[in-house]
């Protein structure tokens, strides 16, 4: 069971931090435009079901199911540290996301 008792697919939705999604779209975007003969290319639905791949499953993987593995090491990541909690050996309380 996930923390909240949410359902899995909800629980990777939401640490899969959707505001970053728009990056892995953006590579689709590029590459697909380089192997396209013509703009027209952007019009034809596999364009579409291209975009829904790597911005659903793609991203999923890519953030999702990496959080859920590494949520433990990311509570107190040590790259955290400021300059002013350095000298008195105290991590920041900064968010990780």
């Amino acid at each position: 069971m996930t923390p909240g008792g949410e359902g899995l697919a909800s629980y990777a939705a939401r640490i899969s931090r959707p505001r970053f999604w728009i990056y892995t779209g953006g590579t689709c975007v590029v590459g697909y435009s380089i192997g396209m003969a013509d703009w027209h290319a952007f019009l034809l639905p596999i364009y579409g079901v291209a975009l829904l791949y790597f911005f659903v499953p793609a991203n999923l993987f890519i953030y999702g199911v990496n959080d859920l593995f590494d949520e433990a090491t990311d509570q107190h990541p040590p790259r955290k540290v400021t300059a002013s909690t350095a000298s008195s050996g105290r991590t920041g309380t900064g968010s990780c996301s």
